[in-house]
């Protein structure tokens, strides 16, 4: 047969190695125009010893993903494996590469993943083949930032077993270690796809999102769980397990990250700390809700508003409550410089002080008839 004079390697390609029903575009071909099924062969097209290699492992790789047994899912495991490192080592193209080192990890990933499940022991965390998935993951990443690819976005939801793995083994490090170690353990394992949005990683950017939120830094965290929420809305994620609730936590952690990015920072602290004790000696009816504004960080928060509102409509307009107001405003400002430097006292008083402060307020506020416009303050 008389070859082609044109080049139909990148099309072959997709209908050789891939299959996943295109429409076939080689003029020369007995396909042509014709969908492409998974069985269908073309007499245009002879695979290099690499491509050999590399369709020998994708199709192991179908086997492995129907295995019943982890013994023959380990099986599989090293054959698809020793065919993609065969691929590579043999002059497999490069985007074509950064798919092979994809696919070891997933595979390695996949087995891990059963072991763990089968035992109960997060110890295979440290095996060799763990390993493999955190080598080539980098190897991967680092590849395709360095051609300017984009072959992971189109196969991130691959990476859910490697995520997941990522994710309890960051959990093990914090436990064993500290949060510092898991941390820096987290971040040199996104470095590798930080140039892809959304993220492919969605589990382990989330556990960064929340180390972040715990240092303070809000709007950080926010761009996590926000680049969380894009990557589980794309419409590949309804293969993914527990897809609705890593987005339920992801979009609230994102709104309280939001609400937290209008908290002071330490230097922003520090002066709410002097504006607090300079309103010390201040009239109750000119100061502000000290630890409200402390618990939000703004004195231009709405529920701080109703709280002052609630101070004076109702408290100062009686003696006993002008003097609950005097007292509050004596003993306050300790707790509220306190309280502005801890997250989890912030959260820990607007849940056990603040809440039941606005639901009395508000039920005060509903039950006084307004004033005239020209005698609100």
């Amino acid at each position: 047969m008389e070859e082609p004079d044109v080049d139909l390697e990148k099309e072959c390609r997709n209908c050789l190695h891939r299959k996943t029903g295109l429409v076939c575009k080689n003029a020369q071909s007995s396909h042509f125009e014709q969908r492409i099924s998974f069985d269908d062969t073309c007499g245009y097209f002879v695979p290099s010893q690499a491509q050999a290699h590399y369709v020998r492992a994708l199709s192991t790789t179908f086997l492995m993903l129907k295995a019943q047994t982890l013994a023959e899912k380990e099986q599989d495991m090293h054959a698809v494996v020793d065919n993609f490192t065969a691929a590579i080592a043999v002059g497999l193209p490069s985007e074509d590469e950064v798919t092979a080192r994809i696919g070891t990890a997933t595979a390695c990933a996949d087995v891990v993943a059963h072991r763990i499940k089968a035992g109960e022991d997060t110890s295979r965390l440290e095996s060799e083949e763990m390993q493999r998935v955190l080598v080539e993951i980098n190897k991967a990443g680092a590849l395709e930032r360095k051609l300017d690819m984009n072959e992971v976005a189109g196969i991130w939801y691959q990476l859910a077993n490697v995520d997941l793995l990522i994710d309890l083994k960051a959990a093990v490090v914090q436990r064993d270690e500290s949060i510092e170690s898991s941390e820096r353990f987290v971040r040199q394992q996104l470095e590798a796809f930080d140039h892809i949005v959304p993220t492919p990683l969605p589990r382990t950017l989330l556990r960064l999102g929340k180390y972040l939120g715990h240092q303070g830094k809000y709007s950080a965290a926010a761009d996590c769980f926000q680049n969380v929420l894009n990557s589980l809305s794309r419409k590949e994620a309804a293969f993914l397990k527990n897809t609705d609730k890593l987005k339920q936590q992801a979009k609230s952690l994102l709104e309280e990250a939001s609400a937290d990015k209008i908290e002071v920072d330490a230097s922003k602290e520090a002066a709410v700390g002097r504006k607090v004790n300079a309103k010390i000696n201040s009239t109750p009816e000119k100061s502000g809700c000290f630890i409200a504004t402390a618990v939000y960080g703004s004195s231009l928060a709405p529920d701080v508003f109703l709280l002052k509102r609630y101070r004076d409509k109702v408290l100062l307009r009686s003696p006993a409550g002008r003097a609950f107001v005097t007292f509050y405003y004596r003993v306050s400002p300790p707790f509220a410089n306190l309280i502005a430097c801890s997250q989890s006292l912030r959260i820990l008083v607007r849940l056990i002080v603040i809440a039941p402060g606005l639901q009395l307020a508000k039920r005060s506020l509903r039950m006084k008839p307004e004033e005239p416009a020209s005698l609100k303050n």
